[in-house]
């Protein structure tokens, strides 16, 4: 049963959380190979033993949802002394938690060469692609194998980038084909979801210089850890395939926490 409703939440897009007891000793309510569904609003299906220990195995599966964690695992301490639940039975219980959530979401700003090649890559990688561009002819024309959605885009309007779905665990690369475009987009990324993981901007370093100089004096306590400009890492090559291959293997790398030469400069003194 709980298989089946992960898979009717996943075709609602909602996200949800399995937590399992692996391990259960003394006094522990849960016991092994105990199930509990989880959604953002809370336990949906199954139990772990109820009481506080579940309350706590509610709340951190609902983080998970929210940061975007894929998996975790934890064990707690049911005695009366415990800080971590307010339980009286004793014993320990041991947790793992585990994401199902339909594949990260990559936004793609300008769908000209660089980006249709970063869609088709990103799309080989098993991302979740939405393809943007204000020109409906080019969103016309995009293969339909190489995104799951793509949007005849305002790249002006914020209130169309709150519909998007755009979270912290969502990417953006960002490959207009105006400059002032470029900073639109940004811009209303940063207003919508400052925390999102990712946002790579392409561009020379005269126009990326310019463009965070206007970013920080109409934004003035914006944090750009996550602004990766010029975007990619340092691989070589100049065709549009090879910069795309650049972009997708920076997303890569700053998914997975692995130190790579990246092309972005330093934003510190502009």
């Amino acid at each position: 049963m709980i298989f089946n409703l992960i898979e009717e939440n996943l075709k609602k897009s909602n996200p949800v959380v399995l937590v399992t007891v692996v391990d259960a000793r003394g006094s522990s309510p849960g016991k092994q190979g105990f199930k509990m569904l989880v959604d953002k609003n809370g336990r949906i299906a199954g139990t772990v033993g109820g009481g506080s220990t579940e309350w706590h195995a509610v709340n951190k599966a609902r983080e998970m949802i929210e940061k975007g964690e894929e998996h975790f695992f934890e064990t707690l301490n049911l005695s009366p002394e415990s800080t971590e639940t307010s339980s009286l039975c004793g014993g320990k219980v041991s947790f793992f938690y585990e994401l199902f959530t339909l594949a990260v979401k990559v936004f793609i700003f300008g769908c000209g060469h660089v980006g249709e090649n970063v869609a088709r890559l990103c799309s080989l990688a098993g991302y979740n692609v939405t393809a943007l561009d204000n020109r409906k002819e080019i969103i016309d024309n995009l293969p339909d194998e190489i995104y799951n959605r793509a949007i005849h885009f305002d790249y002006t309007g914020k209130e169309a980038y709150k519909d998007l779905g755009i979270t912290s665990n969502s990417y953006a690369v960002v490959l207009t084909h105006q400059h002032i475009s470029d900073y639109d987009v940004v811009k209303n990324i940063y207003l919508v979801c400052p925390d999102i993981a990712y946002i790579g901007l392409i561009g020379s370093k005269t126009k990326i210089q310019k463009n965070i100089k206007k970013l920080k004096q109409e934004m003035p306590d914006i944090d750009l850890k996550n602004l990766y400009s010029p975007v990619g890492i340092r691989i070589g090559g100049e065709s549009a395939f090879e910069i795309a291959l650049s972009i997708v293997a920076e997303i890569q790398a700053v998914r997975h926490g692995i130190e790579a030469d990246h092309l972005r400069i330093s934003y510190d003194n502009i």
